[in-house]
């Protein structure tokens, strides 16, 4: 009886933990998605003044070439919680994360069959856009 008790105490601390895990990285998550918003406008906006309107839908594409793959990420990465979905989570992750590769090599390839006078600002906004996604970890504190 006591060791029942006791074993559903831990599981419950686990699943809270767990949850708690998976909550503090879809809080980062969302915060980097953000961040990377800003840099894409900010990015978009100095190619206008600076080269043009056709550089500024380059970079766009570029970023947005980041941006989504990224989201997808984040929303099949973080969708489930609890310490008895703990495989399910793991799969989920390498899920995620194949999805992300996949589809940010279909935006790059439109993008870069769409604009190939630009194919420069498409990688420079894709890499501007996954400067938030590299570094974001290493700054902001996921609670």
């Amino acid at each position: 009886m006591l060791s029942s008790l006791l074993l559903k105490q831990q599981l419950g601390t686990k699943a809270t933990r767990a949850s708690l895990i998976n909550a503090a990285g879809r809080r980062l998550a969302k915060t980097i998605i953000l961040i990377q918003i800003i840099v894409i406008a900010l990015a978009c906006a100095v190619s206008l003044i600076g080269i043009g309107k056709n550089a500024a839908i380059a970079a766009f594409a570029g970023g947005i070439s980041a941006l989504v793959p990224y989201a997808i990420f984040a929303k099949l990465a973080f969708s489930l919680t609890g310490a008895r979905m703990a495989q399910n989570t793991v799969r989920a992750f390498y899920l995620g994360e194949s999805v992300k590769i996949f589809s940010s090599v279909i935006f790059l390839v439109v993008g870069l069959a769409i604009f190939r006078f630009n194919a420069e600002l498409i990688l420079i906004g894709y890499v501007i856009a996954m400067v938030p996604v590299w570094l974001g970890p290493l700054f902001l504190k996921s609670r």
